[in-house]
């Protein structure tokens, strides 16, 4: 299941959880292009909504 986060401490980048692995995304159209692993704590993350991240591109995702 693909799920997206945010971080206060990551102002313009989303975390996604995609296929078992937290990606670190810019906030832009495209992102999911530039993506990198995300390897910081879980804690802190909150739930986003996808709305908010329309245009990431994530494989899969209900909102492209």
């Amino acid at each position: 299941m693909t799920a997206i986060y945010f971080r206060r401490s990551l102002p313009l980048h989303w975390i996604v959880e995609h296929d078992d692995a937290l990606w670190i995304v810019p906030a832009r159209h495209c992102g999911w292009r530039d993506r990198k692993p995300y390897v910081g704590p879980r804690a802190g993350l909150r739930v986003a909504s996808w709305w908010a991240a329309a245009g990431l591109r994530v494989p899969g995702a209900a909102i492209q």
